[in-house]
């Protein structure tokens, strides 16, 4: 399975159109930077399932929103994707949002055929709100090439091009509800463990420095320790 590089990319949006909306600027060596669209959803464990479609917010071209910490997020692109036959298509988040602590949630491959726009669920591990732009780059498709042509997709989210069209069930319900625990979950047990580690690292670094100091004057460097080794060593126990 290989994938595809960039002049193979301009050359299939231009002639089998793979990327509706496509910006070159956003085409890189091996893949493309996909778009913030115009609509969003913040997960609320007390909006009813049957009540999805209206919590939907949309966005105008240049609005933005907020993810809040420790919630889930499901947003649509702007592009609309046509995969061939022979290509499959892989998601992953911009780097920008992974830094401030946000995560994408493991998704199955574009399927070959599939034709829409591409919607995504978003985790905030972070204690700040992440602020995302429309029309900003949120994801990343690579499309691999298959060793030959497959069936077309033909799922419930073809065509897809807002995210009023998702089948929302109390099952994802639940699943969001048991992600959100368990990152949250995840998420206090290493603020819990942080000071410890902080602690470990400084009393290894005063271990280490001591060891350095002894070094130096038992290896005839000095019969004195060198300036200033002893005063940090000192410092750094101090902080212990």
């Amino acid at each position: 399975m290989s994938t595809l590089t960039k002049k193979t990319i301009i050359n299939l949006c231009e002639k089998k159109n793979l990327i509706e909306n496509c910006n070159e600027k956003n085409i890189k060596s091996s893949s493309y930077d996909l778009s913030m669209g115009n609509e969003y959803y913040i997960y609320d464990k007390k909006i009813k399932p049957e009540l999805f479609n209206k919590m939907v917010k949309e966005l105008g071209e240049k609005d933005s929103f907020f993810i809040p910490p420790g919630e889930t997020c499901i947003i649509l692109t702007e592009e609309k994707v046509n995969i061939p036959l022979n290509l499959q298509g892989k998601l992953f988040l911009r780097s920008h949002f992974n830094k401030q602590g946000v995560v994408l949630s493991s998704q199955s491959p574009i399927d070959p055929g599939y034709e829409g726009k591409i919607w995504a669920l978003l985790y905030n591990l972070s204690n700040n709100k992440i602020e995302v732009e429309r029309g900003q780059s949120i994801l990343t498709i690579a499309f691999h090439e298959l060793d030959d042509e497959t069936e077309r997709y033909d799922g419930d989210y073809q065509g897809l091009d807002t995210l009023k069209k998702l089948k929302i069930t109390e099952a994802f319900y639940s699943s969001l509800d048991e992600l959100r625990n368990e990152l949250r979950s995840k998420r206090e047990r290493f603020e819990a463990t942080m000071p410890w580690l902080l602690m470990i690292i400084t009393v290894t670094i005063g271990i280490l420095a001591i060891i350095v100091v002894v070094l130096l004057f038992y290896l005839g460097l000095g019969t004195e320790p060198a300036k200033g080794t002893e005063s940090i060593a000192a410092a750094l126990l101090k902080n212990i």
